[in-house]
């Protein structure tokens, strides 16, 4: 009877523990191993869909930060172009007199007439003169030999209203031609423009 108790005992230990390896197989395999792969491909594929969403992000701002300052340049260029202009509207008109006098003693007297129709109020303007003689060279004046003059005369003239030269300005005994090259203007507000007119005139029957 003992004896038969004794090898029930040990059957009992033996099935027991056979149970009990088939229970904890599961269990000692996931910690040896580590995670699952269903775990491992979710957790996986939850990192790269939030590298995306960053990356994206970060691309969306840098564009934006890189649009902002192309359009903080093109405004910045737009506005040094527009400081750098100077507008009036208009220009001096053609001659209404352009003429001139040759007295005794070869003193050369310029008159001439224009009207301003720069729609600004000029303060100052400078003519800018060039002479020749009858065959197209310069001719020159007989005590500063220059062939080039400025007369500077002091407004203002309003728009609309007549610029005039009544100078006698040279002694030249070959004077034949007179030309106006440029006009300096100087306005109220401060800004100057400088106008290429290019009249000329031969005629000698003035005051």
């Amino acid at each position: 009877m003992k004896k038969f108790n004794m090898i029930l005992s040990i059957m009992m230990a033996m099935m027991i523990s056979f149970l009990a390896g088939i229970y904890a197989a599961p269990v000692i395999q996931k910690n040896v191993f580590g995670k699952p792969a269903a775990a491992e491909e979710a957790t996986g594929t939850a990192g790269v869909k939030e590298t995306g969403t960053n990356a994206g992000a970060s691309d969306t701002n840098s564009g934006s930060a890189k649009s902002e300052q192309n359009s903080a340049d093109a405004k910045q260029k737009q506005g040094d172009s527009n400081s750098a202009k100077v507008v009036t509207g208009g220009e001096i008109g053609e001659p209404l007199t352009f003429n001139y006098s040759i007295n005794s003693a070869d003193g050369v007297k310029l008159t001439w007439e224009a009207k301003n129709l720069t729609g600004k109020t000029i303060n100052y303007y400078t003519v800018v003169i060039s002479t020749f003689n009858p065959v197209g060279d310069p001719s020159y004046d007989q005590m500063s030999d220059e062939s080039t003059f400025k007369l500077k005369v002091v407004g203002p003239v309003k728009p609309d209203e007549t610029l005039l030269l009544f100078d006698l300005f040279t002694y030249q005994g070959a004077l034949h031609t007179i030309k106006i090259d440029k006009i300096l203007l100087e306005y109220d507000d401060g800004t100057t423009e400088t106008i290429d007119y290019g009249y000329e005139t031969s005629d000698s029957s003035g005051l």
